[in-house]
């Protein structure tokens, strides 16, 4: 009788390493990094569990990850460069308007890219708290700005 094997199945970085040029391509038309774990799989067959994805990101960015997770983290930041391209492209088209027609919910958009990618496109809203005595006021100013 066939053992069955169970808890978290394991991932072998190397396996992802090898699909990077596919990887990078799949950024190219917009894929976020949900959009890409789900393409991997379909694709090449590889199974790498979101939570381990992000672990991975921490460990190279806190300085802990092996090369090749330093590897597999700068392999996503050229495939992000190229998603948030794509982005900007696609929002810009349908902003000025294209041959092939479209139209842009400004709304949808704004709150996609921002989420997307946050280190550039940030919502935010200008805040002042004003306390006298016991009692504290915030009042929020201003809008959604790009920095």
């Amino acid at each position: 009788m066939e053992e069955i094997k169970t808890g978290r199945p394991t991932y072998n970085i190397g396996e992802v390493l090898k699909h990077k040029d596919l990887i990078v391509s799949w950024f190219s038309n917009g894929i976020s990094f949900v959009g890409f774990l789900a393409q991997l799989h379909k694709e090449t067959g590889v199974y790498l569990p979101k939570s381990t994805l992000y672990d991975i990101l921490k460990r190279v960015k806190e300085g802990n990850g092996s090369e090749e997770e330093q590897t597999f983290s700068d392999i996503l930041s050229i495939g992000r460069l190229y998603s948030q391209q794509w982005w900007e492209a696609t929002g810009r088209n349908n902003l000025i308007g294209t041959k092939e027609g479209g139209t842009l919910n400004a709304g949808v958009y704004n709150k996609l890219i921002s989420h997307m990618f946050p280190d550039d496109y940030k919502e935010f809203k200008d805040k002042i708290e004003v306390k006298t005595g016991d009692t504290e006021v915030s009042i929020n100013i201003g809008g959604d700005s790009y920095e």
